[in-house]
């Protein structure tokens, strides 16, 4: 049997993951900023730019899971502080089960922390079952401003995520 997690064992693997992330995405950036320096040569410069097309593609998803994990992060803060659920926390929680769905650059390690994540909050909250289907239904939407987000963010604007 499953043992009930406390909301904090969340917000805790939710900082865990974010900082994992953080990270990959250095190791992600040095390795671009190599690439772009050996794609000079014109020989290696299909392979090598394809490595970074694949590469910039990882970087966005990154982006993308931790602004997904930030606004669950702010969402578990806000049960944590007032103690009871916010109306949109579950449809955050179901773009991160979304994103898992999809996510093909998820390593076995970010893989499974995110499986806790999701299960964990499920754990420590009880959600109504209508709540969560209406949240399955949101998912997509949180998602899509979650990529927007991460554009912004790549492009050097700043956008408020709590707006």
């Amino acid at each position: 049997m499953k043992k009930k997690r406390d909301i904090a064992d969340v917000l805790t693997d939710i900082r865990i993951a974010r900082n994992r992330l953080r990270i990959m995405k250095t190791k992600i950036e040095g390795r671009l900023t190599q690439q772009e320096s050996l794609s000079r040569s014109a020989v290696l410069t299909k392979e090598y730019i394809k490595e970074a097309e694949q590469l910039k593609k990882i970087s966005e998803f990154l982006d993308t899971l931790d602004i997904i994990l930030e606004l669950i992060e702010i969402k578990v803060e806000t049960i944590i502080y007032i103690g009871y659920i916010v109306n949109d926390a579950p449809a955050v929680l179901e773009a991160l089960r979304e994103l898992k769905k999809n996510g093909e650059f998820l390593s076995p390690e970010l893989s499974a922390l995110v499986d806790d994540i999701y299960n964990g909050f499920y754990s420590a909250i009880n959600v109504p079952s209508e709540i969560k289907v209406s949240a399955s239904n949101e998912a997509k939407k949180v998602l899509d401003e979650a990529k927007t987000i991460a554009k912004y963010r790549e492009s050097g604007k700043n956008i408020d995520i709590n707006t």
